[in-house]
């Protein structure tokens, strides 16, 4: 069972208030094989359903005071279950667009980024899936260290409620911060909501995703192109200084940053440095090395041509991916552009994945009959011209992948075989199709 939490964008709370908590919402009750997007607390209940892969379903909602959502997987179609959302607001407060994953519940989080001066508000937000309530700690980490924050220790989220804490008041005027969020009982859903104004105009708003658990190395994607400050956060949370080290790694290949290639970040606290002139509008991915473990993030003001600022995005460090990786929900829309970025952030790294491929001669006839014994599949066989072809998992998890050639392919895995036996592909694939050729 798969369970992911999403929150509302632009959640409200006032000024003065420091916690927000909604009230319990009643325990789903999932079938077999069900996916479903459901709200937690708020009217009206609203549930959305998906039965098959391959389907898509969202709930909509508008205005500032939204209630969290509850995706839930059970079975089959749980592992391939996942959940993003996404909102837009053209003019006021929260001008801009934020976007953000749902991830599953835990115990642990780091968030890098975020701050409480003036005209900025930062939200911690937490949601108890649970039955029973959990205790949590929000530690927060600046420029001079752990910052004393009693009132963010021991802070209760009731069972299936949220709860909402506000930067500003937990620690005043400080501009740059780590979050460390800590389940001492139960688990939680957590992320960050951030926005800015100065004045009357909106600088920008964004969730702040999740950042990867400190480690040696870390990556930082998602830079997008263009111009703007891009503002490279790193937080040493152990006993010992960091000393990192810092690549940039674009189309054009990986480079060690004149006069930005190194940071020192003294034991618990957070140190930034912008990265724009050394990026020069490019996409890229930021590699940090160092020799303690670290956890890294990057603020990125998105500026336009005719306009100072648009908008403000956060990119938060990360591992390798290991197998599959997919986001839903994207916003496509007039005069909305969507990037993908793809890093290959090892030398002998090569564009593709490990998995095992089997040739098939009928295609339809084996999705039909693995789905009917319960495999595990990514999808229904897809026609890319050239070949047919769908993704699954076996018992272990690992991929393997279904291939028929269409009449124009050049290569199948049959010929892959030969041309390792030291035959070319040419004569390999003449090979195959004089054996598979009806004999008078």
């Amino acid at each position: 069972r798969h369970a992911g939490l999403a929150q509302a964008v632009h959640l409200a709370a006032e000024d003065d208030q420091f916690f927000e908590v909604d009230t319990p919402a009643p325990q789903l009750l999932l079938q077999d094989g069900q996916d479903v997007l459901a709200t937690l607390p708020g009217s009206p209940e609203v549930t959305r359903g998906l039965t098959a892969p391959g389907q898509q379903v969202q709930i909509t909602g508008f205005g500032r005071k939204l209630p969290p959502i509850e995706g839930l997987g059970v079975g089959a179609l749980a592992p391939g279950f996942i959940a993003d959302q996404w909102s837009r607001d053209p003019r006021g407060k929260g001008r801009g667009m934020a976007s953000t994953a749902c991830g599953p519940a835990a115990s642990e989080f780091w968030f890098v980024g975020g701050g409480a001066i003036a005209g900025r508000k930062t939200r911690v937000v937490l949601v108890n899936p649970d039955e029973s309530a959990a205790v949590v700690d929000v530690i927060v980490h600046g420029a001079e260290g752990i910052i004393d924050a009693p009132a963010g220790r021991g802070l209760v989220v009731p069972p299936r409620s949220r709860l909402i804490v506000s930067l500003d008041v937990l620690v005043p005027g400080e501009s740059s911060t780590a979050l460390h969020v800590v389940a001492r009982t139960g688990r939680v859903g957590a992320t960050v909501d951030d926005d800015q104004m100065t004045g009357l105009t909106s600088v920008g708003t964004d969730w702040l995703p999740p950042a990867a658990l400190p480690a040696t190395t870390v990556f930082v994607p998602g830079v997008l192109p263009g111009g703007g400050a891009r503002v490279l956060s790193v937080v040493a949370p152990g006993e010992d200084d960091a000393e990192v080290a810092i690549r940039v790694l674009t189309e054009d290949g990986a480079f060690a940053p004149a006069d930005r290639d190194r940071l020192r970040v003294p034991a618990g606290t957070v140190a930034s440095m912008d990265l724009s002139s050394v990026i020069e509008g490019q996409p890229a991915t930021v590699e940090v090395t160092s020799d303690v473990p670290v956890s890294a993030g990057m603020r990125q003001f998105i500026t336009a041509k005719r306009k100072p600022q648009r908008d403000t995005t956060f990119s938060a460090g990360s591992e390798p991916h290991s197998g599959p990786a997919a986001v839903s929900g994207l916003p496509i829309r007039r005069a909305t552009t969507v990037h993908l970025g793809i890093t290959a952030p090892v030398d002998a790294a090569a564009p593709g994945w490990s998995h095992l491929c089997f040739e098939s001669d009928d295609i339809d006839a084996d999705f039909a009959r693995l789905v009917a014994q319960g495999v595990v599949t990514h999808g229904p066989p897809r026609d890319f011209g050239n070949a047919v072809v769908f993704f699954g998992r076996d018992p272990d998890g690992n991929i393997f992948e279904i291939l028929q050639p269409g009449p124009t392919a050049r290569v199948t895995v049959r010929a892959l075989l030969e041309e390792a036996e030291g035959r070319s592909v040419d004569d390999a694939r003449t090979a195959h199709r004089r054996a598979a050729a009806p004999q008078a």
